[in-house]
């Protein structure tokens, strides 16, 4: 299998300072000391802040992007912040808006002042990249799922559309609702029942109901059932999540699962493994 390694692309479209773009309409001078205005014009001329992916979305390997305006005030932060437009709709509109938030701009000077710069526009580029971000030897990537058998594929229409109507749901930002349905969606396999769990694993993960995903993502991995990409996914959040919630030797015990059916490796999870053994002697 290509490890799917979140990263983020940032396109700027238009800017009013000085990294590309058209000059604001409307700029209002907000006055500063000398020693501020030195210290903000030594800013980078940008600072990104890294946005979160929505778990969900990359699970079922959902890429999209996010317009957004915006206004940069003297003191180079953000704020007035709306969507104008976005793809998929409301999957990636919350994500991006709280990145957006956290940026920082070297502000415009203007005749010794600086100034508060209106109706910027920027794109958030959300993909996921074959390539891992960290540069290890120790990675490596050995994994070749195989197609689903006969038995790891959903063939009954009625619940296929309970599960697509859950996931629409979530596409249309109703997370509460689309973990509500998936709840009482009927399944009649251990395999139909392992995805029905996996997706509202992944939904309770992107709520913050890190406990309860971690109950239903324990339930979908338990028997192997689950396709080799789906159950890799399921392994590694589940893993992920447990480390998050200082289960350590969970998190362990799971990312050596996840490591002997894969044959991955990266640097992030050596590294998790070594710090949940030191926490686990303290």
């Amino acid at each position: 299998m290509k490890r799917q390694i979140i990263t983020l692309s940032l396109i700027l479209i238009t800017c009013g300072c000085t990294i590309a773009g058209s000059q604001s309409t409307s700029e209002a001078i907000a006055p500063h000391k000398e020693t501020d205005i030195e210290n903000l014009s030594k800013r980078p001329l940008v600072k990104p802040s890294p946005a979160k992916y929505p778990i969900a979305a990359a699970n079922e390997g959902i890429e999209g992007w996010v317009q957004l305006n915006f206004d940069i005030n003297a003191q180079g932060n953000t704020e007035n912040i709306s969507v104008l437009k976005s793809n998929p709709e409301g999957v990636f509109d919350q994500a991006a808006i709280e990145s957006l938030s956290k940026w920082e701009y070297r502000p415009k000077i203007v005749n010794g002042e600086a100034i508060h710069q209106h109706e910027m526009t920027i794109q958030l580029d959300f993909t996921l990249s074959d390539k891992n971000e960290v540069n290890s030897d120790s990675f490596t990537s050995n994994f070749t799922p195989r197609p689903p058998n006969k038995n790891q594929i959903i063939t009954d229409q009625y619940l296929w559309k309970s599960i697509s109507h859950s996931f629409q749901l979530y596409l249309d930002g109703k997370l509460d609702q689309a973990i509500s349905t998936a709840k009482v969606i009927k399944t009649s396999t251990p395999f139909e029942q392992a995805y029905v769990n996996r997706l509202i694993g992944s939904f309770t993960a992107e709520k913050g109901d890190f406990d309860t995903a971690i109950n239903y993502l324990t339930a979908a991995t338990e028997n192997q059932l689950l396709s080799d990409q789906d159950h890799a996914a399921a392994l590694r959040l589940l893993a992920d999540l447990n480390y998050q919630q200082s289960f350590y030797q969970t998190a362990i015990d799971t990312y050596k699962r996840w490591i002997r059916f894969t044959g991955d490796t990266d640097q992030q999870m050596i590294e998790r493994i070594s710090n949940a053994e030191f926490n686990l002697k303290i």
